[in-house]
């Protein structure tokens, strides 16, 4: 965040993560905000991109893994089973965005009951990022 509280332009922002699961795997995801300029703003689903391997920094001397900080100029945020992910946040475009204009409104509420991720929590922490 910048020094005036609002986030910065085209940089987003995760509000929250949880897990979900499939039949074949469990994976995180994301409910983010991004500033797309001085008055609008989008949330949509995401995550950050997997930037590595985790079998890719195994020291064979003590069988411990060596996780860098960065990978290719990319901060490490964290491991998920065998994968490093970092970088950038990526949408996933299944569940589509929503795009504010400086407030919350019905379409964001109804879009985020769509996502199964309103609650009194998240909609407190999207207005202090819009005030």
């Amino acid at each position: 965040m910048s020094n005036s509280g609002k986030i910065s332009i085209r940089e987003p922002l995760i509000i929250d993560s949880r897990y979900e699961s499939s039949m074949s795997s469990t994976f995180r995801e994301s409910l983010c905000i991004e500033r797309i300029d001085e008055q609008n703003y989008r949330l949509f689903i995401g995550d950050y991109e997997v930037i590595g391997e985790v079998s890719d920094f195994l020291n064979e001397e003590t069988y411990d893994y060596d996780i860098p900080e960065t990978i290719n100029g990319a901060v490490v945020q964290y491991t998920e089973e065998d994968y490093i992910c970092g970088g950038d946040i990526l949408q996933n475009e299944d569940d589509g965005q929503v795009i504010l204009q400086g407030e919350l409104n019905a379409d964001a509420e109804e879009w985020l009951k769509g996502v199964n991720w309103f609650n009194e929590e998240i909609l407190r922490s999207i207005k202090a990022i819009l005030s």
